[in-house]
């Protein structure tokens, strides 16, 4: 195994495989990656036991090859080698300072410049694979497509373990679209695009948002209500995917994802688990209806959050008819800060809602409209955020908080 490869380029791949290396594993094949060389390219693949990921680089081969090397280590030599040259790499043979041995054949050699290292390996033979099951369903969609729906809703993804089938976003059909859905119990975000070709055989979520839980192994996406992307999953996607019109094939089974962008691709285990009817906690009209400029909004939430300690807790959101009047108290430090943000337009003479400040802030900064509408039924009721210059494709529900000195009213959760 020999070839010649940019530095430039081995860099970019190695950077993006590093998110997949499992650099504390305990089995030293998972700290590796695998080099596949082929006729003119090198394809690469790191795994953690839950994910893979297979991505290409092109380089002058002089003898084809596979082998599995330090992932990490192989990283931090070819960053400090000089940008913009040539990297040889080869599978034993002579170093330029001593004939090579019987012990050097397992040995990776790369020469960059002056520079020369020496390399232990893994054979390949030990590689884990992760491969989905024959007649796995498969469709096709853009890829930007795919980035809005993973990008508008992995904010709102949990992190708490103990409620593991929240941690991913569920992705299934619904009605004529495709829809992306994620929520902590505090905040949920949905994104939709149209129902892409292929995936028209998705039947619509039983009792309106319910995934039936177990599936048969043999079943296909195609077959099932929906799937949960892990977290991490979803990140490394939106590594790979381009901001583009340029197709990606997504595919599953009943516990495997597979995204392909041409060469590029990634396998990740699915979350098996029943998913909330999150449709349940999503407004469905309203009795207070307020409009306000987004950027405005966002900013004032962000200045007078910046005054909360941890534990002081919610914000104080006044909706009026021409404004929105934001009051934030810190009863650790004894801070204060009001601002208010005028251009608006409500239905009511004022009503006080408590909001999480950095939750409310999220919300606002992953739309894109440039004025959004608030629908809630009262000030203890979850709240529906919309674009008014959107398509209608995104959707974002927040829980209210109490405010200090408020009664104590029932808690309320999105994914209960």
């Amino acid at each position: 195994m020999q070839f010649l490869i940019d530095r430039d380029k081995l860099l970019e791949v190695l950077t993006k495989l590093a998110s997949v290396i499992d650099t504390k594993s305990g089995i030293p094949i998972l700290r590796n990656v695998f080099l596949d060389v082929c006729a003119n390219s090198v394809f690469l693949r790191a795994t953690d036991n839950d994910m893979q990921l297979v991505i290409p680089c092109p380089a002058d081969v002089t003898s084809q090859g596979q082998i599995t090397v330090d992932g990490q280590l192989l990283h931090d030599i070819v960053r400090k080698c000089p940008k913009a040259g040539q990297i040889a790499i080869a599978l034993g043979g002579a170093s330029r300072r001593r004939r090579a041995s019987s012990a050097d054949a397992d040995k990776l050699r790369i020469a960059c410049g002056r520079a020369e290292f020496t390399l232990l390996t893994l054979s390949p033979d030990d590689w884990p694979r992760l491969d989905l099951a024959p007649g796995s369903a498969e469709f096709r969609l853009e890829c930007r497509q795919l980035r809005a729906l993973i990008g508008k809703t992995r904010f709102a993804i949990s992190n708490d373990e103990t409620r593991y089938y929240l941690c991913g976003i569920y992705l299934h059909a619904l009605g004529e679209s495709l829809a992306a859905v994620a929520t902590d119990g505090h905040r949920l975000a949905v994104k939709t695009v149209p129902l892409p070709a292929g995936a028209d055989d998705l039947p619509a979520p039983r009792g309106e948002g319910h995934n039936p839980g177990p599936r048969d192994a043999n079943e296909g996406l195609a077959a099932m209500r929906g799937v949960i992307v892990p977290k991490e999953a979803a990140s490394v996607a939106l590594k790979i995917l381009p901001d583009s019109e340029v197709e990606c094939e997504l595919s599953a089974s009943a516990n495997l994802m597979r995204l392909r962008v041409g060469e590029v691709e990634l396998v990740a285990r699915l979350i098996d688990a029943t998913y909330p009817d999150w449709l349940r906690v999503v407004p469905n009209g309203g009795a207070i209806r307020a409009i306000a400029p987004r950027e405005a909004l966002a900013t004032a939430v962000s200045r007078v959050g910046g005054v909360l300690d941890e534990r002081d807790g919610a914000i104080c959101m006044r909706v009026e008819a021409s404004a929105i009047k934001l009051t934030a108290r810190s009863h650790i430090a004894g801070h204060e800060a009001r601002e208010h943000v005028d251009d608006c337009v409500g239905d009511t003479d004022g009503i006080d809602i408590g909001v999480n400040p950095r939750y409310l802030a999220d919300i606002l900064e992953t739309m894109d409209g440039t004025q959004i509408v608030l629908v809630l039924h009262d000030a203890g009721a979850p709240m529906l955020f919309e674009e008014i210059d959107g398509d209608g494709s995104l959707r974002m529900v927040l829980m209210p908080m109490r405010l200090p000195g408020a009664a104590a009213a029932p808690e309320r959760s999105v994914a209960a």
